[in-house]
């Protein structure tokens, strides 16, 4: 196993700075679980960035890349709003119909029937038993 170093990945980054942190954003990614690009898994996160730099397989975007990366991201997006869009359109909602208008008051009439059937019935037979014994 070579050792890497820095002259090793100056020659894929022009500048000690943006290599610093180019490394420093991929030893984030690696990290955080991203996959790394070279086979080598014994290797420190650090290293291994650094080997993936020095092998040219990581580099900064250049500013037209990242506009089509923008640019395309958006469009993946807009893709899946209009996809969620359609699937509402194709697939009712789960209880639409059920509080229109017409369906309230059929449902607020039936429940005041019931109503008046349970609370009047009793006192009904309570006059009439009461009307028998006098």
């Amino acid at each position: 196993m070579a050792r890497i170093t820095v002259e090793d990945c100056l020659v894929q980054e022009n500048n000690r700075f943006s290599l610093v942190q180019l490394a420093s954003k991929r030893t984030k990614q690696l990290l955080q679980g991203s996959s790394p690009q070279t086979t080598d898994r014994r290797n420190k996160s650090v290293v291994t960035a650094l080997r993936e730099i020095a092998d040219g397989k990581v580099r900064f975007m250049t500013p037209e890349e990242t506009q089509v990366y923008e640019e395309e991201k958006a469009r993946e997006a807009e893709a899946a709003r209009q996809a969620q869009a359609a699937e509402r359109e194709r697939r009712p909602e789960i209880g639409a119909g059920l509080f229109s208008n017409e369906a309230i008051l059929a449902r607020l009439i039936s429940f005041a029937i019931l109503f008046l059937r349970l609370v009047l019935s009793p006192l009904a037979m309570r006059m009439t038993r009461s009307s028998l014994y006098r």
